[in-house]
């Protein structure tokens, strides 16, 4: 059974520790750079915390049991179909989160700077929380499996859970190296449009624009929902590329259309 262990390759590793790099210290950059250039407190990035634990974390996913108990796989094998009612409960819950928080809770303090860290702390949390400790996980036990450490694990086991843990390893020698680079690339993506659709709901708020809030939960519904859909036609890396551009255009737009409204030059005290 222990022959089916086999060495994880150095590419596929550095692929591991790039992604869960960009988890853990992308959003740490990004606190230290808001803070720096728009005076934000760190407190409005753990308030993007919470609130992306409580409202898609524990509700959204509340909601996703619930309704996969009543339907079954009936609902769930419907790729196209689960992938638009995924985007739109993603879209629902994450950012009336958001507005729920801006406007009762943030009210008083709302400003670029603190909507900005916000959105940091809600694509930051989400970036560790989904992807960099599995990563780092992955890391260390690619580390294990080469060194010969994880095989006095496994010879421990009895043959049930040692097959049983085999296979749930396999990934980590059996896919390619280009695939661990991805889930990093995809938490850059998310990040960046979790920061524009916040200084977008930001924007509804302060300004009373309901069209905003509207805007923000279908501009994040497409991303997502189309992001499902084409993984199932195209190559994962192609597809993540795609994201990228798609999600700095839709940046680019959001903040070059309300930037300069909302308050001046981008080192202005806030």
């Amino acid at each position: 059974m222990l022959e089916a262990v086999s060495q994880v390759s150095q590419q596929s590793m550095n692929g591991m520790l790039f992604t869960a790099l960009v988890s853990f210290l992308l959003p740490i950059a990004l606190i230290i750079s808001v803070k720096v250039n728009f005076k934000a407190k760190i407190s409005n990035f753990f308030v993007g915390c919470v609130t992306y634990v409580f409202f898609a974390m524990f509700l959204e996913a509340l909601f996703h049991g619930l309704i996969l108990k009543l339907t079954g796989t009936a609902f769930s094998d419907q790729k196209v179909l689960y992938a638009i009612f995924a985007g739109l409960t993603a879209a629902i819950f994450e950012e009336m989160g958001c507005y729920v928080v801006m406007k009762y809770w943030m009210k008083d303090k709302l400003n670029r700077g603190s909507a900005i860290m916000y959105g940091v702390g809600h694509g930051g949390v989400e970036a560790i929380t989904v992807i960099g400790i599995s990563y780092a996980s992955n890391y260390l036990i690619a580390k294990m499996i080469n060194s010969g450490q994880l095989e006095e694990t496994l010879l421990a086991m009895d043959e049930t859970m040692r097959a049983d843990t085999i296979n749930s390893l396999s990934s980590l020698w059996t896919s390619p190296a280009a695939d661990f680079y991805v889930a990093g690339i995809e938490r850059i993506s998310v990040i960046i449009l979790q920061i524009a659709l916040s200084f977008l709901m930001f924007r509804a708020v302060k300004r009373n624009e309901p069209k905003l809030i509207t805007m923000a939960m279908l501009i994040h519904f497409l991303v997502e929902s189309i992001t499902i859909i084409l993984s199932l036609y195209i190559p994962i890396f192609v597809l993540e590329g795609m994201l990228l551009v798609a999600v700095l255009a839709i940046a680019v737009v959001i903040f070059k259309m309300y930037w300069k409204e909302e308050g001046g030059a981008i080192n202005e005290r806030l």
